[in-house]
C-alpha cells in the first residue's frame, strides 16, 4: 500500500519534471508544511535524484557599501543563473548579526525562517529552480524586497546577508553565499607612526593615510568583524617593522578585511600599497639584512636577522584587498609581504584579493602558513625568493588572465647569485593552482622552479595556464634536483599551453626532465567542479575525479604542522570541508558595477 509521503513524492517527481521542462519562466509549487515534514523524512532515500549534495547553479551577493551608519538605506545586489542545472530547490536570504548570530530572514525580517518568497514551513516553502538574474537589486530601492528592509541594523560591528539554495524540503542547505557589511559609528583615520600598544575596535571603520608603521615593541590589535580601508590617494600600506606584532586574529564569520575605500565595483588592484611584515628570520642577502621594498627609512623597512622562531603575531581569517603598488618597474609593493618573518609567527587563513604585482612573496625568512588564497591577482600568486624555509599546506591561486604571470614564481636569489645560502627551500603540500586559458590570456607557467630554489612539492593541481604547468630554468635550479634537493611528487597537469593535453606541452625542455625522476607527475583531468568560473569558482573534486586515487596522494610528514589526513591533490579533498567558505571574497569585481556601466 502506498503511503501518503510515497503519494507525495510522487506528485513532486512529476512536478520536479515539469520545471525542468520550463525553459521559460520559473515554475514554482507550494508544499504545506506537514507535506514537507513527510517527505523530509520520506523522500530521502526514495528520491537520491531530487535530495542535492551540490548544485551547479551558480549565485552570488554583494552591497553596495562596505560600511553604513546605523538606519542607513543598504542595496543588496544578487546574480543567479541555473548553468545547466534544472533541480528544483527552495531559495531564502537573511540578514545575520554576527555579534549575536541572531538571523533575521527576508522580505519581512522575521525570527521565523522564510524562504524567498515570504512563505514560512507551515505555508508552504516554494519549489523552483534556480532564476536568472545578473546584476539584479534583491534589497532595497527597486528591489524584490521591501525599502524597511533595507535599513542598516542598530548595533554596531560586522554583519552579514546570506543567500542559501536549499534543497525541495528547504531542510538541507546545498549552497551558500556570503557577504559582510559594517555597521559602524564613523571613520576614524590611521596616520604615521603607532607608537604605543593600539586596538582597532570593529565598530569604526579605520582609514590608512599614507605609510601607517607598527614601530619596534609595539602591539597592534585588530578585533574580528573590522574592516580598514585604504586610501588611494596617498599610497597608504600597514607595515609591521621588525620587533612588532600584529595580532590580526579574526574568525570564518568574522573576518578582518583590509580592503580599498574606493566603490564598491570601482576598486581594482593598486588602489593601495597593502600589507608589509618585517622580521628578524634568517634571509640570504650578504650581510643578512635588507631594506623592504617600497620602504626607505632603514628602521622601518630592515628585514632579516638570526632569529627563525622570530614573532611578528597572528594573522588569522584575514583578508587583503585591491593591495600593491607599483613604485618602479623594478620595486613594487605586494599584496601581502613575509620579509624575513620567522616562524613563530601565526598565519591561517589569509587571502589576497586582486593585488598588484604578487598576491604573497615571501623574501627569506622561516614562517609557516595554511590555508592560503590567491585570487585575481597582477603577477604571481605564490612568490619566493631570499631564502624562504618555511612551510605551506592548503592554498589556492586563481588566476584573472587580464594582467598576470605565474600561479608559483620560486627562485633562490636573483641578484646575489644563485647558490647563496641559506637556499629556499619551503615544504609545500596541497596546492590548486588554476590559470585563465583564454586565448587573450595573458597567463603564464603554473610552478616556474628557478634561481637555484630547492622545495619540496607534493600534492599539487596545475589547471589551465598559458604557459607550461611546470617549468625549470637555470643550471642552479637542476642541480639542486639532481641532489635531491628539489623534489615533487603527485603533481596533476592539465590543459595548461593554452589548454594543451600532451604530456610534453605541460613542461619546458628542463621541466620534462625533471618530472622524469619525480614520483606521480602526471596529465590527466583533475575534474574540479567549476574551477574557471570568475565570481562563483569551485576547486573542489567532482565525481569520478582522480585526486583520492590510492597510491596518487602522498600524505605529509607528520611533523606537528602539517595535517596528515590531507592524502589527496589539491586543496580540496572528497568529503572535505570548503575551508573558503564564508569568509572568503571570490568576486570578480568589474561583475559589480550597476547594470548597464
Amino acid at each position: 500500500m502506498r503511503t501518503r509521503a510515497t503519494l507525495l513524492f510522487l506528485s513532486l517527481l512529476a512536478t520536479c519534471a515539469a520545471v525542468a521542462a520550463d525553459n521559460i519562466g520559473l515554475s514554482r509549487l507550494a508544499v504545506s508544511g506537514e507535506e514537507a515534514r513527510l517527505l523530509a523524512e520520506a523522500g530521502r532515500e526514495k528520491a537520491g535524484r531530487l535530495v542535492r549534495n551540490e548544485t551547479g547553479a551558480i549565485s552570488y551577493i554583494w552591497v553596495d557599501k562596505i560600511t553604513y551608519s546605523p538606519g542607513e538605506q543598504i542595496k543588496l545586489m544578487w546574480t543567479v543563473a541555473p548553468n545547466f542545472d534544472l533541480f528544483p530547490y527552495t531559495f531564502f536570504c537573511y540578514r545575520q548579526n554576527l555579534q549575536t548570530g541572531e538571523k533575521r530572514y527576508l522580505p519581512g525580517l522575521t525570527e521565523e525562517a522564510t524562504d524567498i518568497e515570504g512563505r514560512s514551513m507551515l505555508e508552504g516553502f516554494t519549489i523552483a529552480r534556480a532564476p536568472e538574474r545578473a546584476k539584479a537589486v534583491l534589497l532595497g530601492s527597486g528591489g524584490q524586497f521591501p525599502a524597511a528592509s533595507a535599513t542598516a541594523p542598530a548595533e554596531l560591528g560586522m554583519h552579514q546577508f546570506v543567500l542559501e539554495i536549499r534543497d525541495y524540503t528547504g531542510t538541507r542547505v546545498v549552497k551558500a553565499s556570503y557577504v559582510k557589511f559594517g555597521v559602524v559609528s564613523g571613520t576614524e583615520e590611521l596616520r604615521g607612526d603607532i607608537t604605543s600598544d593600539r586596538t582597532l575596535t570593529n565598530d569604526k571603520k579605520w582609514l590608512l593615510k599614507g605609510g601607517v608603521f607598527v614601530m619596534p615593541g609595539v602591539t597592534l590589535t585588530i578585533q574580528p568583524g573590522t574592516f580598514i580601508a585604504g586610501d588611494q590617494g596617498a599610497l597608504s600600506l600597514l607595515a609591521v617593522t621588525q620587533g612588532a606584532k600584529l595580532m590580526a586574529e579574526g574568525t570564518r564569520a568574522r573576518p578582518i578585511i583590509f580592503t580599498s575605500n574606493r566603490a564598491v565595483g570601482e576598486r581594482d588592484r593598486n588602489d593601495w600599497g597593502g600589507l608589509i611584515i618585517n622580521g628578524k628570520a634568517p634571509i640570504n642577502v650578504p650581510g643578512g639584512v635588507a631594506q623592504a621594498e617600497g620602504i626607505d627609512d632603514p628602521v622601518k623597512g630592515s628585514y632579516g636577522g638570526q632569529d627563525p622562531n622570530d614573532n611578528s603575531g597572528v594573522i588569522r581569517y584575514v583578508r587583503v584587498e585591491f593591495g600593491g603598488f607599483p613604485i618602479t618597474t623594478t620595486n613594487e609593493l605586494n599584496c601581502i609581504a613575509f620579509n624575513g618573518v620567522g616562524r613563530g609567527t601565526r598565519v591561517d587563513h589569509v587571502q589576497a584579493h586582486f593585488g598588484g604585482d604578487d598576491a604573497f612573496e615571501w623574501f627569506g625568512g622561516t614562517v609557516d602558513a595554511k590555508h592560503l588564497v590567491a585570487t585575481y591577482y597582477d603577477d604571481d600568486g605564490f612568490d619566493w625568493v631570499e631564502g624562504w624555509q618555511g612551510r605551506l599546506q592548503y592554498g589556492v591561486a586563481h588566476q584573472r588572465g587580464d594582467r598576470v604571470d605565474n600561479g608559483i614564481e620560486a627562485d633562490n636569489n636573483n641578484r646575489a647569485g644563485r647558490d647563496v645560502t641559506p637556499r629556499s627551500s619551503p615544504a609545500i603540500y596541497n596546492l590548486t593552482l588554476v590559470g585563465d586559458p583564454g586565448e587573450t590570456s595573458r597567463s603564464g607557467e603554473g610552478i616556474q622552479l628557478r634561481e637555484g630554489t630547492a622545495g619540496n612539492l607534493n600534492n599539487v593541481v596545475v589547471l589551465g595556464f598559458g604557459a607550461e604547468g611546470l617549468r625549470v630554468d637555470h643550471a642552479e635550479t637542476s642541480a639542486q634536483a639532481a641532489a635531491g634537493n628539489l623534489k615533487a611528487s603527485s603533481i596533476i597537469l592539465w590543459q595548461n599551453r593554452k589548454g594543451k593535453t600532451s604530456y610534453s606541452d605541460q613542461f619546458n625542455a628542463d621541466g620534462l626532465n625533471f618530472a622524469a625522476t619525480q614520483k606521480n607527475v602526471l596529465v590527466m583531468d583533475p575534474r574540479l567542479l567549476r574551477p574557471f568560473t570568475l565570481g562563483d569558482p569551485d576547486f573542489r573534486p567532482a565525481e569520478g575525479s582522480p585526486v583520492g586515487n590510492p597510491g596518487l596522494a602522498v600524505p605529509p610528514p607528520d611533523d606537528g604542522f602539517f595535517d596528515t589526513s590531507a592524502n589527496f591533490v589539491g586543496a580540496f579533498g572528497f568529503g572535505r570541508d570548503n575551508w573558503l567558505e564564508e569568509w572568503s571574497n571570490l568576486l570578480n569585481e568589474a561583475d559589480l558595477l550597476p547594470a548597464g556601466r
